[in-house]
């Protein structure tokens, strides 16, 4: 079958039936398909080729009706990779066979059985196999993955019932089995999940998960611990809650809420309940718009609060603290402007890396005289200067000389020395003979034997005072301009 269309004069089908070899040869070009008859022996042989130079690889399908058996293969002249079918009318049963003639893998294949009397699917891949068996009955499918190796014992198996709407999975040996099993109910709808084990030493524990579609709802159990979770789409929000089953902590619980509240405000709750109490609330508000981040902790048993806001800003983030705020032992650092409205207690260290600045600074302790019922309360001495005192007594010698020694550091502390200096018992006259140098000065006196009260003030110039030295007197910035922090 040809053309002589210029375009085609060299395309053609040659097609050649061979009655003495009982054979059908179709061509086209160099690519051939050689089929040939044995009536004698029941026989079909199909072969796909080429003549192409440099392609000597070939489909073949062999057809054996005495057998029952369909071998299809590709290949070269070296090695093939063969698809076996072997049918069995009176069992009745299909048997397959993947493998190879390739040295390298000929102990390498898979045996695929179909079995219409038992209803059943196996494959196997050398010695693991996987079975699956349909019951019509019962409506139940069975799939056992396991394998003949020795020593191996353990196995896969997943059971699907229609009926009831369970699917069961476990991996076990024979002496026990970890089991996830899952039911169906379509009426609810729900799905319900149970993680178990049939081994003795846990037989009492298990996973219960349970999800609910129509309300939105998940559960999961683990003995007497409960998880619920709700999901409300109108909100939209996801409601969590910890409890337990158990009486021992009836009452006991904690709650979690993320609520997405509008495009650019969301809200998380955490409550903790306790037996005989109202629960303790956490509610955090993230303002997007803002940039925002507002935190209140309330007592509902009594309507404690405490309200913490966080502005976050890329020129100085600030934390407002609302409440009575204590730090036991602990450490509050910010690397911004940190305000804190009402009380604040430290009980423990405070270290201030920096400047501390208060409207007025005291110190208050038990009352030595009555600790019970009564506070002392001092205020700081003030000063424009960073100003250190040193003070102390000492008495002149025969001829009215006295040398003040002091601390090794205090010229490296200080500067700008400024002197004090009282008579004890007497009427005497003082004097600073000598100032300080070396870390010591002298005092001198006009009469021997007399005690002198001496006072020392320094102004710091050590490297953090020079850093951080400030104006007494400042302006206002254009902000504040008009208000006043007391009234």
């Amino acid at each position: 079958m040809h053309s002589t269309d210029p375009l085609f004069v060299d395309s053609f089908f040659d097609i050649t039936y061979d009655l003495s070899l009982r054979s059908h040869r179709t061509a086209f070009l160099d690519l051939h398909h050689t089929r040939v008859f044995s009536p004698s022996l029941l026989t079909v042989h199909d072969r796909v080729a080429t003549d192409a130079a440099g392609v000597d690889s070939f489909f073949d399908v062999f057809y054996d009706i005495s057998t029952g058996e369909v071998r299809r293969s590709f290949g070269d002249p070296t090695s093939e990779l063969l698809l076996t079918y072997e049918y069995e009318k009176s069992t009745p049963k299909l048997l397959q066979r993947v493998h190879s003639t390739d040295p390298l893998f000929v102990d390498s294949f898979f045996d695929i059985t179909y079995d219409l009397s038992l209803r059943s699917h196996r494959t196997a891949f050398l010695d693991l196999h996987h079975t699956r068996v349909f019951s019509p009955s019962l409506l139940t499918v069975h799939d056992r993955v396991a394998t003949d190796a020795a020593g191996v014992d353990s196995f896969f198996d997943v059971f699907y019932d229609i009926s009831t709407g369970e699917v069961r999975r476990s991996f076990g040996d024979p002496t026990s089995e970890l089991l996830l099993t899952y039911e169906y109910e379509k009426s609810t709808p729900k799905l319900l999940q149970r993680v178990h084990s049939t081994d003795p030493l846990f037989v009492d524990s298990f996973f219960d998960v349970e999800y609910n579609l129509s309300q939105g709802h998940r559960r999961i159990v683990y003995q007497d611990l409960v998880l619920k979770e709700e999901f409300q789409l109108d909100a939209p929000r996801v409601i969590r809650r910890v409890e337990s089953d158990n009486p021992a902590f009836a009452g006991r619980f904690i709650e979690h809420h993320a609520d997405i509240q509008t495009e650019l405000v969301a809200l998380e709750l955490t409550a903790a309940g306790f037996p005989g109490l109202g629960p303790i609330e956490v509610r955090t508000e993230y303002d997007g718009l803002s940039r925002v981040i507002r935190e209140q902790s309330l007592d509902t048993d009594n309507g404690a609060s405490l309200l913490l806001e966080r502005q976050l800003s890329l020129t100085g983030s600030t934390l407002v603290v609302g409440g009575n705020l204590q730090l036991n032992g602990g450490s509050l650092s910010s690397t911004g402007p940190l305000d804190i409205f009402g009380p604040a207690t430290v009980i423990g260290d405070l270290h201030v890396n920096g400047v501390l600045s208060a409207d007025v600074k005291l110190f208050k302790i038990d009352h030595p005289l009555d600790p019970d019922n009564k506070y002392l309360i001092h205020s700081c001495v003030e000063s424009p200067d960073m100003m250190n005192i040193y003070n102390g007594n000492v008495t002149t010698d025969e001829d009215g000389f006295a040398t003040v020694i002091m601390p090794d550091y205090f010229e490296a502390l200080n500067t700008e020395f400024r002197y004090q200096l009282t008579c004890i018992g007497q009427f005497a006259q003082a004097i600073v003979a000598e100032r300080i140098t070396d870390n010591h000065f002298v005092i001198r006196t006009d009469k021997p034997g007399v005690e002198v009260s001496w006072q020392v003030t320094g102004v710091r110039h050590d490297p953090a005072a020079m850093q951080e030295r400030f104006m007494v007197e400042v302006e206002k910035s254009p902000e504040m301009k008009g208000t006043r922090l007391y009234r």
